[in-house]
């Protein structure tokens, strides 16, 4: 009877060990696992399916590695929260629609958390740059060259 117990005890803490080491990676996103006893993130992507994580010893971020878009928006004679406005060398005011795709190279969403952090800094991170881009190389056009598309895309 003691042998029977202990053997359903040991059934049951194998469960619940299976059950809460393995998290799943959904099938259009990649995991990366970070070690938290001292090697920090490890340098390879985790692909979709089941993975390996221990409590105390990994975490497991889980990136978007399929194409995303920053989308500014004006619309009609009030301005979108996502609008994006410009205050050209001619001292104008322009509201701009601007669409920016992105997306994380195969293989590298272990290099990008490293760098950046999570996939919400990395879209932080993103407008951020992209933003000091567009006042950068647009601020120093005048109004009519923003509308003319041979000027603005060189």
């Amino acid at each position: 009877m003691r042998a029977v117990f202990v053997a359903f005890t040991v059934i049951v803490l194998l469960f619940v060990f299976f059950a809460t080491c393995f998290r799943t990676i959904p099938l259009d996103k990649v995991g990366v696992r970070s070690n938290l006893l001292g090697e920090g993130v490890e340098k390879t992507d985790l692909t979709p399916g089941l993975c390996l994580v221990v409590h105390g010893m990994h975490r497991l971020d889980i990136m978007d590695p399929t194409l995303q878009n920053l989308v500014y928006h004006y619309s009609g004679e009030k301005q979108s929260s996502g609008a994006f406005l410009l205050r050209t060398k001619d001292q104008y005011n322009t509201a701009l629609d601007i669409t920016l795709y992105y997306r994380i190279q195969s293989g590298k969403a272990w290099d990008v958390l490293r760098q950046m952090g999570s996939m919400k800094s990395v879209e932080e991170r993103f407008r951020q740059q992209a933003e000091a881009a567009m006042f950068k190389v647009m601020g120093d056009m005048v109004t009519e060259d923003l509308y003319n598309s041979g000027k603005r895309e060189t």
